[in-house]
């Protein structure tokens, strides 16, 4: 059994819903930042890190979809994601998980929590074993 706040149980519960793509007017925006493909470099569950599933997906997002590809197959779970940023937090919301986002370094950091309320940190706890906290690097241009 997979644990729930583990980067593969949020997968699993993300794979009940499936979107068709979207690209209009994600250009001039701050969805264009997310465009292209991702390589998951670390996960941090709970407080802890919790790297065994990070080179079983790529995420990729195109238009205002967010597509987790496993590397070794072609199982595929596709979601909308949506932004929502304010003067003091960047918000992402995808298949119904609450998180936050940033750019740094190069990298994409999403955290985020199975259990529907929003983090607002990008860090775990350990009193909090629901939050995650995804670190992605973009692969390649597009």
């Amino acid at each position: 059994m997979l644990p729930f706040g583990s980067l593969a149980g949020s997968i699993a519960l993300l794979s009940v819903t499936f979107f068709q793509a979207t690209t209009i007017g994600v250009e001039d925006s701050e969805y264009a930042r997310f465009q292209g493909t991702w390589k998951i470099v670390s996960v941090e569950c709970g407080g802890k890190r919790d790297d065994q599933d990070i080179d079983k997906y790529t995420v990729k997002f195109r238009g205002t979809t967010m597509i987790f590809r496993q590397c070794d197959g072609d199982d595929v779970v596709a979601v909308r994601y949506k932004l929502c940023n304010s003067d003091s937090s960047k918000r992402i919301t995808f298949g119904g998980i609450c998180g936050t986002y940033d750019f740094k370094d190069g990298n994409l950091l999403i955290c985020y929590s199975t259990s529907g309320e929003r983090p607002v940190e990008l860090k775990t706890t350990t009193d909090r074993p629901e939050e995650v906290l995804m670190i992605l690097k973009r692969i390649g241009q597009e």
